[in-house]
């Protein structure tokens, strides 16, 4: 299975950036930093910290970056933020022993108002300790720090690698939405190391729909970041299934 670019042109993938050289975007705006030329760039104005964000808006699978600064306006302390998709997540199965667990004498006993059971789009709820409890646990969804690099001074095409870091961020975030809702029992992922090309790619909580590039200095004395090219290496929803 083949790694795709999803920030070229031809995805729904949209870009903003922090600032514009004197607000000429026609001539160094975000949009040259996808077209392949090495004759055009984004070229931020003066001051730090300077930005990128790509929306995907669809969910994707995020494993390498590649960036192409110029030599003298190269972005320093680059940090890498995503927001993760945010399916449900399923709860664990009661017990038996739990005093809300249906008993079999229960589960053979026709239900007298079956008909009027919710349908089923909704999730199901349990009452526990007076309130209701969902079958699901909703993730939120906000921006996540999940690596710091610090790209060489150059005009190379640099590469950084994202595929434990956001594996890493996602476990955490899961980790801590279950322990939030003190439900132990729940089925939880563990994974060693990401995927190459070939293999089968991330599970779902993997998913980002978008992600923050924040420049914190620059090489250039006054703060300006001049960037030929940014591609984002990973795999499209229905390649990763």
């Amino acid at each position: 299975m083949a790694f795709t670019d999803l920030s070229a042109p031809s995805t729904k993938t949209k870009v903003k950036v922090s600032s514009v050289l004197h607000r000429n975007v026609r001539e160094f705006g975000a949009a040259h930093i996808f077209d392949s030329s090495s004759d055009s760039c984004w070229n931020s104005d003066q001051g730090t910290p300077q930005w990128i964000v790509l929306r995907f808006l669809r969910p994707v699978l995020v494993c390498r970056l590649l960036l192409m600064f110029q030599g003298g306006f190269a972005g320093k302390e680059m940090q890498v933020r995503v927001t993760f998709h945010t399916p449900p997540l399923p709860r664990a199965p009661l017990p038996a022993s739990s005093p809300i667990a249906p008993s079999a004498d229960a589960a053979a006993t026709p239900c007298e108002h079956e008909h009027t059971s919710p349908p089923p789009s909704k999730p199901r709820t349990s009452v526990v300790n007076g309130r209701e409890s969902s079958t699901t646990l909703q993730m939120k969804s906000r921006p996540m720090l999940v690596a710091t690099f610090y790209p060489d001074d150059d005009n190379k095409l640099q590469s950084f690698e994202l595929t434990a870091a956001i594996r890493a961020a996602a476990q955490e975030r899961e980790a801590s939405v279950r322990g939030a809702e003190r439900d132990e029992d729940i089925r939880t992922h563990h994974h060693d190391r990401g995927p190459e090309e070939g293999e089968e790619g991330f599970d779902c909580m993997c998913k980002v729909v978008e992600m923050k590039l924040t420049f914190n200095g620059s090489s250039d004395f006054y703060g300006r970041v001049t960037l030929y090219r940014l591609a984002v290496w990973g795999l499209e929803e229905d390649q990763a299934t």
